[in-house]
């Protein structure tokens, strides 16, 4: 299962975000399979970027996992509103 996370932030956060998600990856090593991605809109809005955090083939106990990455990395006091996940699974046919 992978695992989606978007959020926003001001426009002059974007700099300190991309830190905190490095951050957030160096946190997770050796924890997950696969480093995350990160991906933003192309355009701002209102003067908010939307970030996307990936994180791909997720372990059960991820939310534990990704909770103190997120607390040692900072990204919290960054963004507007909330971080929201949303996981998602491959459909075999």
């Amino acid at each position: 299962m992978d695992c989606y996370i978007y959020y926003k932030s001001k426009i002059e956060h974007a700099t300190e975000i991309c830190r905190s998600v490095e951050l957030l990856r160096t946190g997770l090593a050796g924890k997950l399979d696969y480093p995350p991605l990160l991906q933003r809109r192309p355009e701002p809005n209102n003067g908010l970027i939307t970030w996307m955090e990936i994180y791909q083939d997720v372990p059960q106990d991820f939310e534990k996992i990704l909770h103190l990455a997120v607390i040692q990395s900072g990204i919290q006091e960054l963004i507007n509103g909330e971080r929201r996940l949303e996981y998602f699974m491959s459909v075999q046919n």
